[in-house]
């Protein structure tokens, strides 16, 4: 997949308007969640071209890799009220597209959580490689 600097800066930007504008805002107020897997659909989907396009020309990514990294950690920090509020919808995301682990977005009801005991605060997100029995 090849990509222009413009492309990218497209994508990039319907994926931070969905992550810190409109997913925040669905999850805020009471839309129906068919709304709100549409448009969680389209986020996934900004992510999965980012991610396809980063692989492709990492050269020509360099420059946008923190933002992404930003913006995948808010995506994070949004998993509970994501998952509380689709519920049963959203491992259906990842059975629809049959995406691999190391498309951590589609297993948001899968990624741990570990609380940071450094003095900055972080908390670390893992995803486990296997399922728990």
């Amino acid at each position: 997949m090849s990509f222009s600097s413009e492309e990218f800066q497209i994508e990039l930007e319907n994926y931070q308007i969905g992550i810190e504008n409109i997913l925040p805002a669905y999850l805020a107020e009471s839309y129906t969640d068919q709304a709100l897997a549409d448009e969680m659909a389209l986020v996934l989907h900004s992510r999965d071209w980012l991610e396809a396009s980063l692989a492709s020309a990492p050269r020509n990514a360099q420059q946008f890799l923190w933002t992404i990294e930003q913006l995948d950690h808010h995506f994070l920090m949004l998993k509970e009220t994501i998952i509380k509020k689709l519920g049963a919808l959203y491992p259906s995301f990842r059975q629809q597209m049959l995406r691999p682990r190391s498309h951590w977005w589609y297993y948001l009801d899968e990624i741990i959580v570990q609380p940071s005991s450094s003095p900055n605060g972080t908390s670390t997100f893992l995803l486990p490689l296997t399922l728990p029995a």
